[in-house]
C-alpha cells in the first residue's frame, strides 16, 4: 500500500517541479548573484550546520535535486527539533522512516516558488494581488503542499453500493495553515494568540517579542528569527526563502482521519456519520489496485482535505469546524431522545441523524473569541459558545476539531418541528417537510408559526405515504396506483399544514390562510381544507403544544387536502353551477379536458387563474342563469359573454361571509373595461362583509346578498359564493 502512495506522491512531486521549472526558466545568460544574496537554499542550510536532519529528510524524500534547481520556500526545523520529534513517535532518525513517510513529512515543509512574508500572507488570487487594504486581505491563509495521507483500507458498513466490502481509500493534498497577526486582525479574532494556543496547546504564538508585528506560525510551528540575522524573520537566498521553525510539522490528519483514529472517544458520532458515507472517483495504480475517494452526502464533507471551498482560491481561505461530543455525552442523548420512540438507531430516519450530525459541523472556521460573540451553525441558527463548553481544541488539515462538553441541538429540535424528528409516528410528514425545504423556515424562530401535523397512519388514509425503498413521498391516485408526488403538489400539500401566525384558539368559527395561499375553515376545533370540505371530510385537533414563544404545534387526525381542487374543478363538478360552468366552457374560459398525465384524473382549469394569487367568486346558480337568460342578460357575442362571465371573478381578495373588515371594499374583477389612455381598466364590484350576511354591489347598482348556507365554498387560493342573481357591469 505504501508503494502505491509513493506512486501517487511522485506524480504530484514531478508535476509541482515541472510547473515551477517552466515558470521560472530563463534562457538568457545569468548574471552573478549580488553579494548580499548569499547562497542557495541548500547552501545556506549546509553553511549553518544545524539543519543536517532536514537535508537528510530532503534527500530521502527525493527532493534534493529539485530544491537545488528550482525556486522554493522552505520551512525548516533544526536538528534538535527533529530529534525531539523522532523520539515522540518512537523513531531514532530519518533512516527509520519509510520512503512514503519521509515524502509525507518533508513536503509539509515546502512551497514551490519563493515567497516573502508579504507574499505568504497576501496571496495573488482571482487575478488580483490581495493586500492589507483589500476585501480579503490576509484571509487566504491555507497553502497547498504535495503532502498526502497514507492510503488506508476501510470496511464499508452502510453504503449500499459497497456494503461489506473493504476499499482502498486515497485522500487529497494537504493544505497547511499559515497563521499571522494579519490574519487574526482581518478575521476579527484574538490577536494576542489566545485563539491560536487554544487549538495548538503545545505550540507558542509570538505576540510580545520585538518581531511580534511580523509573527507567523506554520501550522503548529512558530516561525522564529533567522539565527544569522536575529532582527529578520526569514532568510532570502539565491533560490528562494527559508523560514526557521521551532518544531517539526507532523503529518496532518483531516477531521475525518482524526475521528477515525480516536474511535475510543468519538466512535458513536463516527458511526452515525458512516450512514452518509459515499465512495467515488476511483483511480487505478500501476499494480492495478483500485482506490476510492471517500466523501459524505447531506453533511459537510469533512473527508475532503481541500475543505468546504469550491475552487482552488476558496480552498485557501475556507475550512470546517467540528464540535464533537465524546461517546459518554452523545450516547445518553441518543438513548433519551431518539431511541425512546424508535428503539434502534437503524430505524431512525436519516433526516433526524443528519440534523444531529450537522448541528456539530460547520463550513467555516470557528475560533473561540468569535464564538463567544456569537456565530451560526450549519442550518443558520445563531449559537454562542464559550471556552467552558469545550474541553480542548485541535487543528486538523481541513479544519478545527473541538472536544465538546455538551450536545448541540439545532432550532429544528426545539421548535414546532421538534416532535417530528423524535416520534416515529410523524416520520412521513418530517420527510415531506424536509423535501420541500420547509424545516429551516419553520425553525428560524424569527416569525410566528402554527404547524398542523398528521401521523403516518392518517397520511396513508389520505392516500399519502413515504416509500423507504425509493426514498420518496407517494400519492395513491384515482387509478389505484402509488406514484411519486410531484414537486408542486408536495409543496402545496406541506404548505397547507403551515400558517405563519400563532393560532392559540380554534374553538370559534373562522378561516386561516395557510402558507400555500389556500384557506382552512375551523369551527370548534374541527378543520376543513378545500378538498376536505368537498368530501365532507373533517379534521379533529387531538393535542396542542407550544415549544417556544413563536410556535405552536397541533396534532390532527387527517391531512389538510386541496389536491387539484381549483375554482374550475369546484364549478365544473357542482350540479348547482352546471349552467355557469357550461357558459365558461363554451366561451373557452374553462378547459374541462385537462387531465393528470399519470392518473388521467380530470382537472378542469380556468384560463385566467394565474392572473391573481387570491380570488373571490360570485357564482350564479342554475336558477340565476335561467332567470338572466329569460331577461336577455346573457350576451350572445363571445367578447361580451367573456366580459359578463369574468365579472363574477374578483381578483386579489379572498372575502368570506364572516364579517372580516379586510374583506369589504371595492375590488377589480377579471373583466376588462374598454381601454383608456392610461391602459386597461377592470370593472369593479363593492363587497360589504357583514357576519353571515355578505353582499356584493355591482356597477349597475344592484345589491346581491349571499345566502349564508351557500357561502364560503373553498377552492385553491379562493372562495366561491353561490348567488341567486347574475352580476351586471352596466
Amino acid at each position: 500500500m505504501f508503494i502505491n502512495l509513493r506512486f501517487f506522491q511522485k506524480r504530484a512531486a514531478v508535476l509541482f517541479a515541472l510547473l515551477a521549472l517552466f515558470a521560472c526558466k530563463d534562457y538568457k545568460e545569468r548574471y552573478e548573484d549580488p553579494p548580499w544574496l548569499g547562497g542557495s537554499n541548500i547552501e545556506t542550510l549546509q553553511a549553518a550546520g544545524d539543519y543536517t536532519i532536514f537535508l537528510e529528510l530532503m534527500d530521502r524524500a527525493g527532493y534534493t535535486e529539485s530544491v537545488s534547481k528550482i525556486l522554493y520556500t522552505l520551512f525548516v526545523p533544526n536538528d534538535e527539533a527533529f530529534t525531539e520529534y523522532f523520539h515522540s513517535i518512537g523513531k531514532e532518525s530519518v533512516d527509520d522512516l519509510t520512503d512514503d513517510e519521509a515524502f509525507q513529512l518533508f513536503t509539509l515543509h515546502i512551497l514551490v516558488n519563493p515567497r516573502s512574508r508579504y507574499q505568504l500572507i497576501y496571496e495573488y488570487v482571482w487575478s488580483e494581488e490581495q493586500g492589507p487594504n483589500g476585501e480579503y486581505a490576509g484571509l487566504f491563509f491555507r497553502k497547498r503542499t504535495p503532502s498526502r495521507s497514507t492510503p488506508y483500507t476501510e470496511y464499508v458498513k452502510y453504503n449500499t453500493d459497497f456494503e461489506g466490502d473493504s476499499l482502498l481509500i486515497y485522500t487529497g493534498d494537504k493544505y497547511v495553515p499559515l497563521w499571522s497577526k494579519d490574519f487574526f486582525e482581518d478575521y476579527f479574532a484574538a490577536t494576542d494568540g489566545s485563539d491560536y494556543t487554544f487549538i495548538y496547546p503545545n505550540s507558542t504564538y509570538d505576540a510580545a517579542s520585538p518581531l511580534a508585528s511580523q509573527a507567523m506560525n506554520w501550522h503548529n510551528a512558530r516561525v522564529i528569527p533567522n539565527p544569522a540575522k536575529p532582527d529578520e524573520l526569514g532568510a532570502r537566498t539565491s533560490s528562494g526563502f527559508i523560514y526557521y521553525l521551532d518544531q517539526v510539522v507532523a503529518p496532518m490528519p483531516s477531521i475525518e482521519e482524526y475521528l477515525r483514529k480516536h474511535l475510543d472517544k468519538y466512535g458513536v458520532f463516527y458511526d452515525l456519520m458512516q450512514r452518509f458515507a459515499d465512495y467515488g472517483l476511483p483511480i487505478v495504480d500501476e499494480d492495478q489496485n483500485t482506490f476510492y475517494q471517500k466523501s459524505y452526502v447531506d453533511l459537510p464533507n469533512i473527508a475532503n482535505d481541500a475543505g468546504p471551498g469550491d475552487g482552488p482560491e476558496v480552498r485557501m481561505k475556507d475550512v470546517y469546524s467540528a464540535f464533537i461530543p465524546e461517546d459518554n455525552i452523545l450516547e445518553p442523548y441518543i438513548n433519551n431522545k431518539l431511541l425512546a420512540s424508535y428503539g434502534s438507531i437503524d430505524s431512525v430516519p436519516l433526516i433526524t441523524l443528519s440534523y444531529v450530525l450537522r448541528s456539530h459541523l460547520i463550513r467555516s472556521l470557528g475560533l473561540v473569541s468569535k464564538m463567544e460573540r456569537g456565530f451560526f451553525n450549519d442550518f443558520g441558527d445563531p449559537l454562542t459558545l464559550t471556552r467552558d463548553d469545550i474541553n480542548s481544541g485541535y487543528m486538523c488539515s481541513n479544519g478545527v476539531f473541538y472536544d465538546m462538553k455538551k450536545v448541540l441541538e439545532p432550532n429544528a429540535f426545539t421548535g414546532v418541528t421538534g416532535d417530528l424528528f423524535f416520534i416515529k409516528d410523524y416520520s412521513t410528514f418530517l420527510f415531506a417537510l424536509n423535501e420541500t425545504g420547509m424545516i429551516r423556515t419553520l425553525a428560524s424562530g424569527y416569525q410566528d408559526v402554527t404547524l398542523f401535523a398528521p401521523t403516518n397512519d392518517e397520511l396513508e388514509k389520505s392516500n399519502v405515504r413515504y416509500n423507504k425503498n425509493t426514498n420518496q413521498i407517494e400519492y395513491y391516485g384515482p387509478d389505484e396506483v402509488w406514484r411519486k408526488m410531484k414537486t408542486d403538489q408536495l409543496t402545496e400539500f406541506v404548505q397547507n399544514h403551515v400558517t405563519f401566525s400563532k393560532v392559540t384558539d380554534l374553538s370559534g368559527d373562522g378561516f386561516l390562510e395557510m402558507s400555500s395561499g389556500n384557506y382552512v375553515h375551523y369551527r370548534n376545533n374541527i378543520l376543513q381544507g378545500p378538498e376536505n370540505q368537498y368530501l365532507n371530510d373533517s379534521i379533529t385537533i387531538v393535542y396542542s403544544k407550544e415549544p417556544n414563544e413563536t410556535g405552536i404545534q397541533y396534532g390532527i387526525t387527517n391531512a389538510i387536502k386541496s389536491r387539484y381542487y381549483s375554482m374550475g374543478k369546484l364549478i365544473w363538478f357542482d350540479p348547482e353551477l352546471s349552467e355557469f360552468a357550461a357558459l365558461l366552457d363554451g366561451s373557452r374560459l374553462l378547459n374541462r379536458r385537462i387531465k393528470d398525465s399519470d392518473t388521467k384524473e380530470l382537472i378542469p382549469r380556468l384560463s385566467f387563474v394565474s392572473n391573481s394569487d387570491a380570488w373571490t367568486v360570485f357564482a350564479p346558480t342554475n336558477d340565476a342563469i335561467a332567470a338572466a337568460r329569460d331577461a336577455g342578460l346573457i350576451p350572445e357575442d363571445r367578447d361580451s359573454l367573456i366580459a359578463f362571465l369574468e365579472y363574477h371573478f374578483v381578483k386579489d381578495v379572498v372575502s368570506f361571509d364572516n364579517g372580516d373588515p379586510s374583506g369589504s371594499g371595492t375590488f377589480s374583477t377579471q373583466a376588462e373595461a374598454p381601454e383608456t389612455p392610461n391602459g386597461p381598466k377592470f370593472y369593479t364590484v363593492t363587497i360589504n362583509n357583514v357576519m353571515n350576511n355578505l353582499s356584493v354591489t355591482d356597477m349597475s347598482g344592484q345589491v346581491v346578498t349571499v345566502d349564508h348556507a351557500k357561502a364560503d365554498n373553498l377552492a385553491q387560493k379562493s372562495v366561491i359564493h353561490k348567488i341567486n342573481s347574475v352580476l351586471k357591469y352596466q
